[in-house]
């Protein structure tokens, strides 16, 4: 009978694991997918030498995005040779 018990809490926090990342999942994407804001032109300027941090600072400020984080773990996710020098610098 114990060894039922165990396997029931086991069953039933896997399960509760996988509603929880469904729940991630789906913020995730709603922080990517979804418009930050109106469909209006707005001019955006990215200066010579600015890193993923500053730029994705920029845009959340003006509205443009809606978490610096999603847009940051989008642009460097996977880290590769490539991307570490422009998601990682100095600023």
């Amino acid at each position: 009978m114990a060894k039922i018990s165990v396997i029931k809490k086991i069953i039933a926090t896997f399960v509760v694991v996988i509603i929880v990342a469904g729940f991630v999942a789906l913020y995730s994407l709603a922080q990517l997918l979804l418009p930050a804001g109106s469909a209006k032109t707005v001019s955006f300027t990215i200066e010579a030498g600015e890193g993923v941090h500053a730029i994705s600072r920029n845009l959340k400020s003006a509205g443009l995005i809606r978490s610096s984080f999603m847009f940051e773990t989008y642009i460097c996710w996977p880290v590769s040779a490539q991307s570490s020098s422009k998601c990682y610098p100095s600023d």
